[in-house]
């Protein structure tokens, strides 16, 4: 049995949502390097992040999934759709990781002077439409 990855993930919970969301349609669905990031999250950086596998001869059905989650409108605790608070659009990256505001510019600065990855980024909403950031 081939496995092939379908996608990579920074964080475990994503990853086992994807996988759970799959596993609905009874594929069979493998997590590589869960473990590892749960013991080092820095390791993200070296391993590639959670990888999802599935049969080769799943894949497609996989990543049809894959594109019905993300054309899916995103809403919040009182199921209400999210909007861009500038354009309105419905359409934005979810978990986008940003480094703006205070705190990151003082992270990159203490980065930048001990020769280390930024350890502060924000997860946050990003426009596909006009480029802002919202939570």
């Amino acid at each position: 049995m081939k496995l092939v990855t379908i996608a990579q993930f920074d964080n475990n919970i994503d990853a086992h949502l994807l996988k759970s969301r799959i596993e609905d349609e009874e594929i069979l669905c493998f997590l590589n390097d869960e473990h590892m990031m749960g013991v080092n999250p820095m390791l993200n950086f070296s391993l590639g992040g959670v990888r999802v596998k599935v049969r080769e001869e799943d894949a497609v059905r996989a990543k049809e999934i894959m594109q019905e989650i993300e054309l899916s409108h995103k809403t919040d605790d009182n199921d209400k759709i999210i909007t861009c608070p500038n354009c309105g659009s419905k359409e934005f990256y979810h978990g986008f990781k940003s480094n703006k505001g205070t705190k990151g510019k003082v992270a990159i600065v203490i980065a930048l002077f001990l020769s280390i990855f930024p350890f502060y980024n924000d997860s946050v909403n990003r426009c596909k439409n006009c480029d802002t950031e919202f939570y």
